[in-house]
C-alpha cells in the first residue's frame, strides 16, 4: 500500500511539474534592461527599461526634438495569472494591454488583435547589440508599421 501511494505521489508531482511557473519567467527578458537610444533626423528616441523585479519590468519611451512637440509613453511588462502582459500608457493616459504570444532567449512578441495600433509589438536583441523594435497595426483602416533600431546608451 505504501509503495502504491508513493508511486501515485511521484507520478502526480511529475505530471504537475512541481512548483515551476506555468509561464516563462520575466528573468528571460533581462536583456531588455538599459537605456536605448535611436536618432531619426533631429528626433531623439529613447526607451529605458528596468531590470525584472518582483512581477514586473518598468519602462518608458520618449521622443524629443528641438522646437517640436514630444511624445512619451509609460510602459510595464507584468507577469500575472494569465501570463506575461505588456501594458502601455501613451502620453500617460489609458492603459492598453498586449498578451505575450512568443518568447525565446532574445525575442518577445506581444499582441492585442482588438486594438487598432499597434496590434503587434516585437522586441528583439540582435547579435550586434541592437535593440530592434517593430510595431504593426492599422490607422484609419490602413496597415501601418514602425521600426526602431536602438543602441545602448553607454554614458553613465
Amino acid at each position: 500500500m505504501i509503495t502504491l501511494l508513493t508511486t501515485i505521489l511521484c507520478l502526480a508531482t511529475f505530471l504537475h511539474g512541481g512548483d515551476s511557473p506555468p509561464y516563462p519567467s520575466l528573468e528571460r527578458l533581462s536583456w531588455l534592461e538599459g537605456h536605448w537610444i535611436a536618432q531619426d533626423g533631429d528626433m531623439k528616441q529613447e526607451e529605458v527599461w528596468s531590470s525584472p523585479s518582483g512581477d514586473m519590468i518598468l519602462g518608458f519611451h520618449r521622443d524629443t526634438a528641438p522646437n517640436k512637440k514630444t511624445f512619451f509613453e509609460f510602459l510595464r511588462i507584468q507577469q500575472g495569472e494569465d501570463g506575461i502582459v505588456y501594458l502601455a500608457m501613451p502620453n500617460g493616459r489609458g492603459e492598453t494591454g498586449f498578451q505575450m504570444t512568443k518568447m525565446d532567449d532574445n525575442q518577445v512578441i506581444f499582441e492585442n488583435p482588438n486594438h487598432d495600433f499597434p496590434k503587434f509589438i516585437l522586441y528583439r536583441l540582435e547579435p550586434q547589440g541592437i535593440l530592434f523594435v517593430q510595431a504593426k497595426g492599422e490607422q484609419q483602416g490602413k496597415p501601418v508599421e514602425y521600426i526602431w533600431r536602438y543602441t545602448a546608451n553607454r554614458k553613465r
